[in-house]
C-alpha cells in the first residue's frame, strides 16, 4: 500500500510540474509569434492605384526568425474568398528578428498583376481582408513560407473599393435593420449616374411581401445620385415564432448585380 501511495504521488507531482512549466512560459514553441496589428492604408482605395500595409508583428517562440511576413487573404461583399493571380504579401528576410522582438512597417504594396486586377475585377463595393502570420528560422523563399501553416490568424477587418471604371451604374444595398415592427433597408449609389424610379422588394422566407419604388409618393427621394444613400422602411410584425430569412432585393439594371441585394437571418423569440 506504501509503494503504491508513493507512486500515486510521484504521478501527481510530475503533472503538477508539467503544468507548471506550462503555464509559468518556461515552454513554448520553437517558432511561434503574433499579430499585434494589420490593416490596409487608405481604408478606401481607388481600383488600380498603389495602398499600404500596416503591420506590427512579435516573434514569441524560442528562434530567431529569419524569414516572415504576413499574407492577405480577400473576401467579397458576402464574405466569400477572392482568387487573387498572385499572394497578397509582404515577406522579408532582409534582417532577422531576434526572440521577443516586435517588427513594424508601413509600406507601399507594388505586386505585379494586383493593381490591374483591382482595376479589372473588383467592383465599388465593401471588402473584407484576413491576415495571417508565417515566419521560418531559415531563409526560405516566399512560397515556401507561405506553404506553412499560419503561426497567427487576424481578424476579418473591412475595408472598401472605388474602382469608377468599372462603375457607371451600381446601386448597392447595404444593410438590414429589423425592430419589432418594421424592417429598415440602407440604400446607397456607388455608380457615377444617377438613377431614378426603381422598386425595392421585400422577401419574407422566400415570399415577395411587399415593394416601395423610389419616386412614388411614399417615398421622400425620386431618384439617388453618385453616393448618395436613402433609408426605405417596411412596416413588418411577425406572426409568429421561430426562424425567419429575410431579404431586401433593388431592383435595377445595374453594371454589378451582386450587391443589388441583402438577407438577414433571424429568430423571434418569446
Amino acid at each position: 500500500m506504501l509503494k503504491k501511495l508513493k507512486h500515486i504521488a510521484v504521478v501527481q507531482f510530475i503533472g503538477l510540474l508539467i503544468i507548471f512549466i506550462f503555464q509559468s512560459g518556461l515552454y513554448s514553441k520553437e517558432i511561434d509569434g503574433r499579430i499585434i496589428y494589420a490593416t490596409i492604408r487608405p481604408n478606401k482605395i481607388w481600383a488600380g492605384s498603389r495602398f499600404n500595409i500596416r503591420l506590427s508583428i512579435q516573434n514569441t517562440g524560442t528562434k530567431k526568425w529569419q524569414t516572415y511576413g504576413l499574407k492577405l487573404d480577400l473576401y467579397d461583399r458576402q464574405k466569400r474568398r477572392i482568387d487573387l493571380p498572385v499572394e497578397l504579401a509582404y515577406v522579408t528576410s532582409a534582417v532577422p528578428l531576434p526572440i521577443q522582438q516586435v517588427f513594424s512597417i508601413d509600406t507601399a504594396i507594388a505586386i505585379p498583376n494586383i493593381d490591374s486586377f483591382f482595376k479589372e475585377k473588383l467592383h465599388t463595393n465593401v471588402y473584407y481582408f484576413i491576415a495571417k502570420l508565417y515566419a521560418s528560422d531559415v531563409i526560405v523563399t516566399q512560397s515556401e513560407l507561405l506553404n506553412k501553416i499560419p503561426l497567427d490568424t487576424g481578424k476579418l477587418t473591412k475595408f472598401e473599393i472605388f474602382n469608377p471604371s468599372l462603375e457607371k451604374k451600381n446601386i448597392t444595398v447595404e444593410t438590414l435593420l429589423v425592430t419589432s415592427s418594421s424592417i429598415s433597408v440602407s440604400i446607397r449609389n456607388n455608380g457615377l449616374v444617377s438613377i431614378q424610379n426603381f422598386p425595392v422588394d421585400l422577401l419574407i422566407n422566400g415570399k415577395f411581401t411587399e415593394r416601395k419604388t423610389l419616386g412614388s409618393e411614399t417615398e421622400e427621394i425620386s431618384s439617388l445620385s453618385p453616393g448618395q444613400q436613402t433609408i426605405v422602411v417596411f412596416n413588418w410584425m411577425p406572426q409568429r415564432q421561430g426562424e425567419y430569412t429575410i431579404k431586401a432585393v433593388a431592383i435595377v439594371d445595374d453594371n454589378y448585380f451582386e450587391d443589388n441585394y441583402i438577407t438577414r437571418n433571424i429568430t423571434i423569440h418569446p
